[in-house]
């Protein structure tokens, strides 16, 4: 199962998911900004957000299901901006999908 967790930028996804981690037994993280991160370091590079990127999105779906050999639960922190951001990959892809949204810090929540 793939939990994505979703909310604004700085909201605390990444600190939440960490968090969840060590309460849900079986789980792993997979954090697509590390994806995103990669592509931006390749020469040229001319996207002001990587989500838009079609190689973003495909590997990001590729990253979670190697992290889905590994581990019964994936959770993944996103920032979902609507349509081609990465949500609409997983569903294409026929996985089974939660999807979380961050309505406040996650100190506030766990």
């Amino acid at each position: 199962m793939y939990i994505l967790i979703n909310g604004s930028f700085g909201i605390g996804k990444t600190t939440l998911t960490q968090r969840l981690r060590r309460v849900v037994p079986g789980a792993g993280i997979f954090d697509p900004k590390h994806v995103g991160f990669v592509l931006m370091r390749l020469p040229g590079y001319r996207h002001s957000d990587f989500q838009h990127l079609p190689s973003w999105r495909r590997l990001t779906v590729l990253g979670a299901r190697a992290a889905r050999l590994l581990h019964r639960v994936v959770l993944i922190p996103l920032t979902r901006r609507g349509a081609g951001s990465g949500i609409d990959d997983f569903k294409l892809q026929g996985a089974e999908l939660g999807v979380v949204g961050s309505a406040c810090k996650a100190p506030d929540v766990v």
